[in-house]
C-alpha cells in the first residue's frame, strides 16, 4: 500500500489531486464471505477461503498515514455512501455475485459445498444485518 501511495505522490504534478474509494466499513465483505466459509466449514478454521492476504482499507482513518508518510499535506475526506445503501438481502447477493471476492471464494470450495455457498452467504447476511427485510 505504501509503495503505491509514495508513487502516486511522485508523478502527480504540484497542486494535482488523487481520489481513492473504498468499500464502506459498514459492508465488510471480507469479513461477509469468511463467516460464509466458516459457516459451510464448521470446525475447521483454517478452510481456504480464496481472500487476497492482503488487507483493506475501509475508512479514511485507515487512509490517512499512507498519505502522510508519502507526502501529502492537503488531505481532505468525503464519505459517499452510494450503491452501497442496500435495501434487501437480494440486493446484497446481487453484489456480492459481480463481485471478484465472491467468485474468488465460491470458486475455491469443494465442488461437494459450492452449491450451498449463496444459501450460507444469505444466512450470514441476515445474522450480521439482521435490520435489512
Amino acid at each position: 500500500m505504501q509503495t503505491g501511495v509514495n508513487e502516486m505522490f511522485r508523478v502527480l504534478k504540484k497542486g494535482g489531486r488523487i481520489g481513492i474509494s473504498t468499500w464502506s466499513a459498514k459492508l465488510a465483505p471480507r469479513q461477509i464471505l469468511k463467516n460464509t466459509v466458516a459457516k459451510l466449514n464448521p470446525g475447521n478454521p483454517n478452510a481456504p477461503t480464496g481472500l487476497p492476504t492482503d488487507r483493506l482499507l475501509n475508512t479514511p482513518e485507515e487512509i490517512r498515514p499512507y498519505l502522510e508518510k508519502a507526502g501529502f499535506s492537503e488531505i481532505e475526506t468525503t464519505f459517499e455512501q452510494g450503491y452501497t445503501d442496500l435495501v434487501d438481502y437480494d440486493e446484497w447477493i446481487k453484489l456480492f455475485r459481480d463481485s471478484t471476492l465472491y467468485m474468488s471464494s465460491k470458486s475455491i470450495q469443494p465442488a461437494e459445498i459450492r452449491p450451498k455457498f449463496d444459501e450460507a452467504l444469505l444466512e450470514v447476511l441476515k445474522e450480521m444485518y439482521p435490520s435489512l427485510p
